[in-house]
């Protein structure tokens, strides 16, 4: 009777186990909470090289925003050039407008100036990476994500290659084979916190860094997960809040303890069976 006893808790157990949510359900460690995660990138000096984004605002013309942006109104053909069908009379409230980059490729330049910038979940293959753009944050993906730098003068080989076989090869495999691509493959994202923090927010900065002076192409950078900063509710800093390490502060840790407890169990169980079993002659 007391093995039939310790069989059904372990049923229990394993019925747990087996039914708790994925990792993204709201599974949290007591004395933690979760925040909103995202990220923002960082160009350093190639910044003005870039591409970026701006909401279309009430009142805006191509015009106004060509001054605001470039300082020179008469930029408006780059705005144009950088929003295929975009009707200059009928801008939208709150859509997004490709900005062009302030400065031209510099001539002869051996190494890559102006740059793309994509993000994906650990599951999304190229083709369904979004694109960011520098100084405009964004929703960071759940538990993880990859972040890809294309030099912005193979921008339409990107793309084709986009529409065509990138659905069926994940981001490793084009970042071998494509010299002009920077892959970082992991950034952790960590999305739970001390309750008693203000914070609501957690922004990484993610930085194009130079990785070897020596190298050649542009395999010489790559995006590296810099500083993170935590933000209340209003939007201002907020110090403090970080959990030690990882420790019970993701969604899956109430997961791991009870796979552990289930292990302990399990362990327990094949002692004493192997206690209550009869010798063999």
């Amino acid at each position: 009777m007391a093995m039939q006893g310790w069989f059904a808790a372990m049923a229990v157990v394993v019925a747990s186990v087996a039914a708790a949510p994925p990792a993204a359900a709201d599974l949290i460690a007591p004395g933690t909470k979760f925040v909103r995660n995202q990220a923002v990138i960082d160009a350093g000096r190639f910044d003005d090289y870039c591409e970026h984004s701006r909401l279309i605002r009430e009142g805006d013309t191509l015009e106004k925003i060509a001054r605001e942006v470039y300082g020179d109104p008469t930029r408006v053909a780059d705005l144009l050039r950088c929003n295929e069908g975009l009707v200059p009379e009928k801008l939208k409230v709150g859509a997004t407008l490709v900005l062009a980059p302030k400065k031209a490729p510099i001539a002869g330049s051996s190494e890559a100036i102006g740059w793309h910038f994509y993000v994906g979940s650990g599951y999304d293959t190229l083709a369904e990476a979004d694109r960011v753009f520098p100084g405009v944050e964004f929703r960071a993906p759940r538990r993880g994500y990859y972040v890809v730098a294309v030099d912005a003068a193979h921008a339409a080989d990107f793309a084709h290659l986009r529409e065509t076989d990138g659905k069926q090869r994940q981001p490793e495999g084009w970042a071998a084979a494509l010299p002009w691509l920077c892959l970082t493959p992991s950034v952790r994202t960590h999305d739970a916190i001390e309750a008693s923090s203000a914070a609501e927010t957690i922004t990484t900065t993610l930085e194009l860094r130079e990785v070897d002076a020596s190298a050649k192409g542009a395999k010489r950078w790559q995006v590296v997960a810099g500083k993170q900063e935590r933000f209340d509710e209003k939007g201002k800093p907020v110090v403090g809040g970080w959990l030690g390490g990882d420790a019970g502060g993701g969604p899956g840790a109430a997961r791991a303890v009870a796979l552990l407890a289930l292990s302990l169990i399990g362990a327990v169980g094949l002692l004493a069976l192997r206690r209550r079993a009869p010798a063999v002659a």
